[in-house]
């Protein structure tokens, strides 16, 4: 019987925590043990359930994950492990991340290939640091390996590049809410390419879509970020 490693899903949108949570009990090594949808669940979760992998986004209602992370390794929980799962990029975040010690940083939106190579990842890293009390260097050498061994593209569908992805996000930054042409004409793309970004961005979970019904023409559909 496979011992499964208790993770625990720290994202407020729970249509994309489920979505993860779904995807992370798909593989048989894993077990979604709850999904917090702020930091004060999160801690309650953490000290009840005791998971061993915490997935963590960012920006939380009552605080930013980074912080927490910061208090796990100071003495609250140090053994746990973490996988940051967000759409925070800016430089100070990213390196405290890495100097606290979280297993990947992993940028929103994210292509679920990419999510289950991290994944697989853990799981060879977490079964050689359980079954040792003392390493051979040769060990010691393919834990780091692991860790290090990350992917620096994520694997997208065909018609789908992570360059334009993330441009056509980042127009979110500045409209809270777009159409295929506001978004087309913002990165210099057709309407039809926008709307297949947009789309794929959508059943991804990190878009939300809603139709208007204008009062001449066609309805037009609205996107709205979810992170």
């Amino acid at each position: 019987m496979i011992d499964k490693i208790k993770t625990l899903v720290v994202e407020d949108k729970l249509e994309l925590a489920e979505m993860i949570a779904a995807y992370i009990d798909q593989n048989p090594y894993f077990e979604v043990v709850g999904i917090a949808s702020s930091l004060a669940d999160a801690r309650f979760m953490q000290n009840t359930m005791k998971p061993e992998l915490i997935i963590l986004d960012n920006y939380l209602p009552d605080g930013v994950g980074i912080d927490w992370l910061r208090k796990l390794r100071s003495g609250q929980s140090p053994d746990v492990d973490v996988i940051m799962l967000t759409a925070a990029a800016d430089a100070q975040t990213v390196t405290s991340g890495v100097r606290l010690g979280a297993f990947d940083y992993l940028i929103k939106p994210l292509a679920l290939t990419s999510f289950n190579d991290v994944l697989h990842r853990f799981k060879d890293y977490h079964r050689t640091i359980s079954s040792r009390e003392e390493f051979k260097q040769s060990e010691i050498n393919r834990v780091y390996g692991v860790r290090r061994d990350s992917q620096s593209i994520d694997e997208l569908p065909k018609n789908i590049d992570s360059i334009t992805l993330h441009l056509v996000m980042d127009t979110f930054k500045q409209e809270g809410q777009q159409t295929s042409d506001s978004v087309g004409k913002a990165i210099g793309v057709s309407k039809t390419t926008a709307r297949r970004y947009l789309e794929y961005a959508v059943t991804m979970g990190f878009l939300e879509a809603r139709i208007s019904h204008g009062s001449v023409g066609r309805p037009t559909r609205h996107y709205t970020r979810n992170s």
